[in-house]
């Protein structure tokens, strides 16, 4: 049997989404749980007066991913105000992109496929292309609330900027590779290379004359520096940046 997750959001009035091992989905309150769809459901205003005094860009959409509210460093952010921003498809106005370039902000995205489940969403990091200002990385957070006013869940978006601590941004490390290479060591190098070449985990521990686990190691350790979730995806990186070459 599966274990129940639970992601508990910030704020008094948000509590933890709980999913149990039958999928169905429930709120963590006190340590008593009862389903998501009995929770009641809170003002519009006082969910935007919750996040107005947050540090980091704060908007919801609603079902049909049209933006519901802003807070001020949102509007900043995105160079519109509340007023401008809200009825407007969100992904018209954030444009996100992963990091191998592909739209994550779009129609039916998995984030509102989600949220419509009341279902926890994961963080994850995009680079947002705002209609006005500069592009930017952020983490985005996302909470599902039940808001009044609204027969589905509203997904709740918490954008942390990441561009001042994250890495390069690809077209920037292509031409830095060979000054930083993403902080790889020589042998994280030598490790992807060989990866690259087709090489199994056993074939580069014979190679390198090391223990397999050692292999295991360094990789996990170049995708972490590379942001890569699969070896794959760290090869493709590697490749970007000038690091197989």
């Amino acid at each position: 049997m599966a274990e129940p997750y639970c992601q508990r959001p910030p704020g008094p009035l948000l509590r933890a989404a709980w999913v149990a091992a039958d999928g169905s989905p429930h709120w963590c309150d006190n340590d008593i749980m009862h389903p998501l769809d009995d929770d009641p459901p809170v003002p519009v205003e006082t969910l935007a007066a919750l996040f107005e005094g947050s540090t980091d860009a704060v908007y919801a959409v609603d079902a049909g991913q049209r933006v519901v509210f802003m807070n001020r460093v949102a509007e900043q952010a995105f160079g519109l105000t509340s007023a401008e921003a809200v009825g407007q498809h969100c992904f018209r106005l954030v444009a996100g992109m992963d990091y191998d370039g592909n739209c994550t902000c779009r129609a039916e995205c998995a984030t509102i496929r989600a949220a419509r489940a009341s279902l926890p969403v994961a963080d994850y990091d995009v680079l947002v292309h705002p209609l006005v200002g500069r592009r930017r990385w952020v983490s985005m957070g996302i909470v599902v609330a039940r808001v009044a006013g609204f027969e589905e869940p509203v997904a709740v978006h918490m954008a942390r900027d990441l561009t001042s601590r994250r890495e390069l941004l690809p077209e920037e490390a292509v031409a830095g590779a060979g000054e930083a290479a993403h902080g790889l060591t020589p042998r994280e190098i030598e490790v992807v290379r060989m990866l690259a070449g087709g090489s199994t985990v056993r074939q580069i521990a014979q190679e390198l004359v090391v223990t397999p686990a050692t292999v295991r190691n360094h990789i996990e350790n170049l995708m972490g520096k590379l942001g890569a979730h699969s070896r794959l995806q760290a090869v493709l990186r590697a490749a970007k940046i000038g690091i197989l070459s």
